[in-house]
């Protein structure tokens, strides 16, 4: 018995209706490269990722391939055994993605340690311009100081010898008037972290961003910083000093920062239990050579020693008993919790 003919056509449209396998893999496949990361947290792994572009760039070859070969690589075989490849790399990844996840934080701190030494002297030739430009604003403010008490000098030494009494106003010398804006940004540039310096970069860039007025907002330190990138020798451009300010920040506050910022926002709770942990860690840590152990509990102990007048440990468990903020630390942090001043902890 054969089908009608109305049976017939109902079969060639909902063949023809069908979503093409190949469009359809492809397209699956160029979704999983879209959402790779969702809400900062990478979904497929590097390698599930450079799989998906290989099989995508194998289907751009198949459409540019002889017939025959086409149809060897783009069978619904190989499309469906495709996808159960996809499909267990990606179970794979999503078993190990918190694995997968801290290794890669430990190979971004990696590099940034490895690399913040290059950053810190590429910074540091910038620093040392603007210590030129600092020193020669000193020598010229000298300069004009000497050629004021100069005049001065002379117009009391003429006074005197006609017999006249001769009143000298007060000196308004370039010393003794307010800094102005540019020497400002430049103490500022010489004196804070570099930490500082890329959040007040990154506010004059905000600003500048969601400013809608005819006239942008005056950026200072951003202008400073060009001014200082074109004094450099090489040939290098502001954006790339910028990115190199703020690499070298995030390595400070991988290396150290995290305690500043504790004593700053006055959580010295929190301070003396990561100090304290940071000294049971080093005498606890194994492989660690005698010298180093030493040196490095030493300079922790430093640390401690600025923030805190009295800090006791258990000498057998070398837990943390009691500590007492030191006032000229406390005197700097302008509001916090009183209780967390002074502390006895029990066990």
């Amino acid at each position: 018995m054969t089908d009608s003919p109305s049976i017939l056509n109902r079969k060639r449209r909902a063949i023809s209706d069908a979503p093409d396998p190949l469009e359809a893999t492809t397209k699956w496949l160029d979704d999983l490269l879209e959402q790779r990361t969702r809400q900062g947290c990478r979904i497929i792994s590097p390698a599930t990722e450079a799989n998906v572009r290989a099989i995508l760039a194998k289907f751009q070859r198949a459409q540019e391939a002889p017939s025959g070969e086409q149809q060897n690589i783009l069978a619904a075989e190989s499309l469906a055994s495709i996808r159960r490849v996809i499909d267990r790399r990606l179970a794979i990844d999503a078993k190990y993605a918190d694995a997968r996840l801290k290794l890669e934080k430990l190979e971004r701190d990696a590099w940034l340690l490895r690399y913040g030494d290059y950053h810190a002297a590429a910074l540091g030739a910038l620093r040392g311009e603007a210590r030129k430009i600092a020193q020669k604003a000193k020598r010229h403010q000298k300069k004009v100081q000497k050629k004021q008490e100069a005049l001065e000098a002379q117009m009391i030494a003429d006074g005197n010898s006609a017999g006249a009494s001769v009143s000298i106003a007060p000196s308004t010398t370039p010393t003794t008037q307010p800094e102005s804006g540019d020497d400002a940004v430049l103490v500022e540039f010489l004196s804070q972290s570099w930490a500082t310096i890329d959040q007040t970069l990154a506010r004059e860039e905000a600003d500048a961003e969601n400013c809608f007025e005819s006239e942008p907002p005056t950026q200072p330190m951003t202008q400073l910083v060009t001014k200082l990138t074109n004094l450099l020798p090489l040939t290098t451009i502001y954006r790339d000093v910028r990115e190199s300010i703020a690499l070298y920040a995030k390595r400070n506050e991988l290396a150290h920062g995290h305690i500043a910022k504790l004593a700053e926002s006055g959580k010295f709770f929190e301070l003396a239990g990561k100090l304290n942990a940071d000294l049971i860690n080093v005498i606890c840590k194994p492989g660690v050579p005698a010298a180093e152990r030493r040196s490095t509990e030493s300079a922790i102990m430093v640390v401690v020693n600025k923030y805190f007048e009295e800090f006791k440990r258990d000498p057998e468990t070398n837990a943390l008993l009691t500590f007492r903020v030191r006032p000229t630390a406390d005197s700097k942090v302008k509001s916090g919790d009183d209780r967390s001043r002074q502390k006895t902890l029990r066990g």
